[in-house]
């Protein structure tokens, strides 16, 4: 994919990730796992798409996760990793046996509304 807004976006936005941090191409590359210096201009000029595998690297090099990233680029929106059900409470009971060993009695699971 060539210049699509896509790949435009998100190479902009790794350009500013890396800029505010103050890290040459070379450090970026360095810290997503040896990505190719060559490549990583491609991308932030929006020449090239980066591969999902790539954008994790990436994503782990600013220590956020893939999908943060992609988020924070406009690329796509934020979904919940989960969709609450319902709350509840858990309380376990354990008692220290007599040789120190700590042992498990029972536990409770109260529905929280």
């Amino acid at each position: 994919m060539n210049n699509t807004p896509d790949s435009t976006r998100i190479g902009a936005y790794i350009h500013i990730m890396r800029t505010n941090r103050g890290w040459p191409l070379r450090e970026l590359s360095r810290r997503a796992g040896g990505i190719a210096v060559s490549h990583l201009s491609g991308i932030e000029r929006g020449v090239t798409m980066p591969s999902l595998g790539m954008i994790q690297q990436i994503a782990a090099a600013f220590d956020m996760g893939a999908g943060d990233l992609l988020t924070d680029a406009g690329y796509t929106n934020r979904k919940p990793d989960f969709i609450p059900v319902r709350e509840v409470e858990w309380t376990a009971r354990f008692v220290v046996g007599s040789n120190g060993e700590l042992r498990y009695l029972n536990h409770k699971i109260r529905e929280v509304l």
